[in-house]
């Protein structure tokens, strides 16, 4: 059995609506477009505000002077259209009497005359056009020498002055301004009758009506629609002016010292971006101030560090020079052991002071590297070979797991040799005794990482996050004994971030692991 599928219904009102959904689609997008546009923009926002309250005080205002004009009009009494009505009469009685007489006289309307008139006479007929109005105009029917030849019954008249008659009625033939006073009103039109030029004069007070004249509303609607301007514009820009008082009060707080003040980002537009501007800038104010202490902490590090590290051997050197200079020596043996001390002593500061020297070049940038291709594997192996006196001191060993693809990397070699010979001699210092020493190279995909591993006194991470800064030595090591200027870790590190690298400690129980990070060469 096969099941007949139904066609969709409404397919034709779908398809004819089709076109008004895009229409409205399209104004939708446009709408939001606008509207995100006005969000993001001050001068926008001022103008569609200005628009509306432009538009809404022309809507008060047109309506406050229609209200007035309404409130204000005047009656004015007005008696044209009775003029007019009266006008009319006296050419309708024209009209209707030529008719009469044209089909009464005329063989070709004869018949036409018995329908319409029947039998009729002229005088009669005349007299019943004339009494139509009865009582409310006068009709009259004069020759030209003024006598009155037809007169309807409320009309008295036996002679009329026709110059006069024709001189009102034509000074107030349909006058607006005289029609506003009321006065009888004529009106005449020529006519013949059986041959005699005559006029048909019809006359009468003209019925009243009363119009009304509405007057202007004056300024009021002007100085309404004015202050619905201004007020609307207050209203509306208030809460964009409460966020600029907030920015500016939040500006000075901050100009006062207090740099964890925030202004809180209301809108989308430039003002929130400005608010975004003097956060951002009372964050950097506020690290760079944080910074600048530390750098005067540091400094005064610095200086008791260098005072104290320097006045330690230069001591020595001045108390075993006035035993020489005094000669409080028995022996001469003993005088050559004052003065190797005193030789010792001054090497010790003379490696001080050129530390010293190079971590200030470092720190400065006053160090060009001579960038080359360094094979790291080889570099390491030959400062091992030459450090092995002083491990055999300690009766340590290197153990070395180098990568069996070769660790280049471009790089300047002296530096690398300084910060190669620092992490060693730093692992050997700190090493226990008949321990050892793991060097280990990996190569990656776009690194190559060097390890040290030592096994000594554990550090603790405090410890650990500061083991690179000038000068910081773990206490447990800090001894007269200890031959470290405690730079040279603070040099290793600054060459290596002046290389593109990054340099690392980590502890895991008394195993201690320094890393080393830099860029391989493609």
């Amino acid at each position: 059995m096969k099941i007949k599928l139904k066609k969709p219904r409404f397919r034709l009102l779908r398809k004819m609506f089709s076109p008004v959904r895009k229409v409205f689609t399209t104004l939708d997008n446009v709408i939001s477009l606008v509207r995100e546009r006005v969000a993001k923009s001050v001068r926008m926002q001022l103008m569609a505000t200005f628009i509306v309250c432009l538009l809404s005080a022309m809507v008060v205002a047109s309506v406050t002077d229609s209200y007035l004009s309404k409130l204000n009009r005047d009656p004015v009494v007005d008696y044209s259209n009775g003029a007019e009505s009266i006008d009319y009469y006296a050419r309708n009685i024209v009209q209707d009497l030529t008719d009469y007489i044209q089909a009464r006289y005329d063989d070709r309307h004869e018949i036409i005359w018995e329908e319409e008139y029947g039998r009729i006479e002229l005088d009669e007929y005349i007299k019943h056009v004339l009494n139509r109005w009865n009582g409310k105009t006068k009709a009259l029917i004069v020759d030209m020498d003024g006598n009155v030849l037809y007169r309807s019954e409320n009309a008295t008249e036996n002679q009329v002055d026709l110059h006069n008659t024709i001189r009102n009625a034509m000074n107030t033939r349909i006058d607006s301004y005289r029609l506003h006073e009321r006065a009888e009103f004529s009106s005449f039109y020529p006519i013949t009758i059986n041959d005699i030029r005559a006029y048909v004069i019809v006359s009468g007070m003209p019925e009243a009506s009363i119009t009304y004249h509405e007057g202007g509303g004056g300024f009021v609607p002007v100085i309404l629609g004015f202050a619905t301007f201004i007020l609307l514009f207050y209203f509306a820009t208030q809460q964009k002016m409460k966020y600029i008082e907030e920015l500016a009060s939040g500006l000075l707080e901050i100009s006062k010292g207090n740099l964890d003040h925030r202004i809180v980002g209301k809108s989308d537009d430039e003002l929130g971006s400005l608010a975004n501007n003097i956060n951002f800038m009372a964050e950097e104010l506020k690290n760079k101030i944080e910074e600048e202490r530390r750098a005067e902490v540091l400094k005064n590090e610095l200086i008791t560090n260098v005072s104290h590290d320097l006045r330690t051997p230069l001591t020595s050197i001045m108390g075993y020079l006035n035993l020489l200079k005094d000669r409080k020596y028995e022996t001469l043996d003993e005088a050559k052991q004052y003065l190797d001390i005193a030789y010792g002593k001054s090497e010790k500061l003379k490696v001080l002071i050129e530390d010293l020297f190079e971590y200030t070049k470092v720190t400065n940038q006053g160090i060009k590297l001579s960038l080359e291709k360094v094979y790291l594997n080889e570099l390491i192996d030959q400062l091992t070979e030459e450090l092995v006196p002083i491990l055999e001191e300690k009766e340590l060993v290197f153990k070395k797991e180098f990568s069996k693809e070769k660790a280049i990397v471009f790089a300047d070699t002296d530096k690398m040799v300084r910060i190669f010979e620092n992490l060693l001699t730093n692992a050997i210092r700190y090493s226990k005794e008949q321990a050892e020493i793991l060097i280990k190279t990996t190569v990656g995909e776009k690194h190559i990482t060097v390890c040290i591993e030592n096994k000594g006194e554990p550090i603790s991470p405090e410890d650990l996050d500061r083991i690179f800064d000038r000068f910081f030595k773990v206490e447990k090591s800090r001894t007269s004994n200890s031959a470290g200027s405690g730079l040279g870790l603070a040099i290793s590190k600054n060459l290596i971030i002046l290389h593109g690298g990054r340099i690392w400690a980590d502890c895991k129980g008394d195993t201690i692991q320094f890393f080393v990070e830099l860029n391989k060469f493609s």
